[in-house]
Formats: C-alpha cells, sequence, structure tokens
C-alpha cells in the first residue's frame, strides 16, 4: 500500500527531513528556492482543506487519467502545477516553513469522515487519495532539494 500522511510514521519521517532544509539548501532540478517551495505545498493543503480556491484545469475524463498516473506512478521532474500552486511571491523561509508545519498539521489532523475540496487537477480523491498524494508531493519536492 503507498505511504499516506495521515500515517504516524509517514507524517515522522516528513517532518524529520523538513528539518532538513534550510534556506540554503541547493535544488537538484527545478527553479524554485526552499521557500518558494514550501508556499507551493502549503498551496496543496489549502486547496484540499478549501482555504485556496481552485477551479477544475480539466474536463473530469482526463481528471481520472492524471489521478490514476499521479497516484500510482513516480513522477517526472518539472512538472506544470495547478495555477494557483504556481508561486511568483514567498515571504522569508522561516515564515514559510512555519506556515506549511501549521497546513500540514491541520491536513494530517483532518478526520476520515471529512471530505476534502477537489484537487484542480486530479478531481474528486478520497480522504486515503489525499493523504497518498501530499505524502507523494512532498516526497518529490524533498528530492527536489536532496532531503
Amino acid at each position: 500500500m503507498a505511504k499516506s500522511i495521515h500515517n504516524p510514521e509517514a507524517m515522522k519521517e516528513m517532518l524529520n527531513r523538513l528539518g532538513k532544509l534550510k534556506e540554503n539548501t541547493p535544488r537538484v532540478w527545478g527553479t524554485m528556492s526552499p521557500a518558494a517551495m514550501l508556499t507551493h505545498l502549503s498551496a496543496q493543503l489549502r486547496i484540499a482543506l478549501n482555504d485556496l480556491k481552485a477551479e477544475p484545469e480539466y474536463p473530469e475524463i482526463i481528471q481520472k487519467v492524471i489521478k490514476f498516473g499521479g497516484l500510482n506512478f513516480p513522477w517526472i521532474r518539472n512538472m506544470q502545477a495547478p495555477k494557483p500552486m504556481q508561486i511568483s511571491d514567498t515571504a522569508s523561509f522561516e515564515v514559510e516553513k512555519d506556515s506549511f508545519i501549521i497546513w500540514l498539521n491541520k491536513f494530517s489532523n483532518t478526520p476520515t469522515n471529512k471530505s476534502f475540496k477537489p484537487h484542480p487537477f486530479l478531481g474528486k480523491l478520497n480522504h486515503h487519495e489525499w493523504g497518498q498524494l501530499v505524502y507523494k508531493h512532498l516526497d518529490h519536492h524533498f528530492r527536489q532539494f536532496g532531503i
């Protein structure tokens, strides 16, 4: 079974990896700074928790294909992000890190009977699928910075 951020061990793993990220950690690929990456990750959590509006960017049939691929196959580098997750401005690294931790805790502590908002690319996701997607997204970007 794929890892989910709702699993306490997976959450602990990601928080440990986050602890290794510094303001000046060099990226392995892409253009985001560590602060921008954290803002980008927070945006995904805010979408799920209905704090950031995100319209569907593809028809439902395309979303189902993207969902299947996104949850079941490795991700490529430099993928296109949904519009609300395309980051052009950030606060300081520490502010973005603190904000990310708050959103991650809110997301991971959401009860299993609560539904999340649809993802702009993947559409409707159940609680476990959202947890799996968040874990995979964090892993992808932490690898981007070698952590």
